[in-house]
């Protein structure tokens, strides 16, 4: 009988370090943390959980599963993203993850069980008064902006801009021109190799000129 009760303790503390952590921020379209939302990963039975602070996490075993987050305003889901992810060992894995406007996602989220809302549910205009809402601050902001900008003295870039050299500016430029590009347009824009792109953005990031963000297999790069 002493030996069935031994071999369960060894069973359980083999599983217990085969654990893996899946953890990350969850932002939304406009590169906010989520403060409202959910998190679900396709384990057995399925494990899910409230977003309030724009984290989550995740306890699993080695295997493949479908990790889906999204937001919601009244209880209706605005917007959404699923990531594929493979865990072969034990660790922590950090991943974040940025939502898409829901109708965009619908094809992804349709096929999952996890969620239980019908897309002809969705009230999606919440979205799209904050959007008009958006554009109408920021034309009044470049409206003022245009009667000030002659009284104002030429813009001195920081120390830190200053000292980079001429591929790692434009790089810079490119990716400040946009607000935001993933690696693969930034190697597309620039006829370097993608470990040369790479490093690039590594050493920007180390100076606190951007921010990357994994989505994926690749990665999105955004002006701070």
């Amino acid at each position: 009988m002493k030996w069935v009760v031994h071999l369960l303790l060894i069973l359980v503390l083999i599983s217990i370090a085969q654990a893996a952590t899946i953890q990350g921020e969850v932002y939304d379209f406009y590169l906010n943390k989520v403060t409202q939302g959910k998190a679900t990963i396709s384990t057995e039975p399925i494990q899910q959980q409230v977003i309030t602070d724009g984290t989550y996490s995740f306890e699993v075993e080695a295997g493949e599963y479908e990790l889906i987050a999204y937001q919601l305003d009244d209880g209706k889901i605005i917007s959404a993203t699923k990531e594929t992810l493979h865990v072969s060992k034990d660790g922590t894995y950090n991943i974040d993850l940025i939502l898409f406007p829901y109708f965009e996602s619908q094809n992804i989220l349709q096929e999952s069980e996890i969620l239980f809302q019908e897309p002809e549910q969705i009230n999606l205009w919440p979205f799209y008064v904050a959007l008009i809402g958006s554009l109408i601050v920021m034309a009044g902001l470049m409206i003022l902006a245009y009667f000030k900008l002659k009284n104002l003295k030429p813009i001195i870039l920081p120390k830190e801009e200053k000292k980079l050299d001429q591929e790692l500016q434009k790089v810079l430029d490119y990716i400040k021109k946009h607000k935001r590009a993933t690696q693969k347009e930034i190697r597309k824009e620039f006829p370097l190799s993608e470990g040369k792109i790479s490093l690039m953005i590594s050493e920007l990031e180390e100076k606190g000129l951007v921010k990357k963000i994994k989505k994926g297999r690749g990665n999105i790069v955004v002006f701070k």
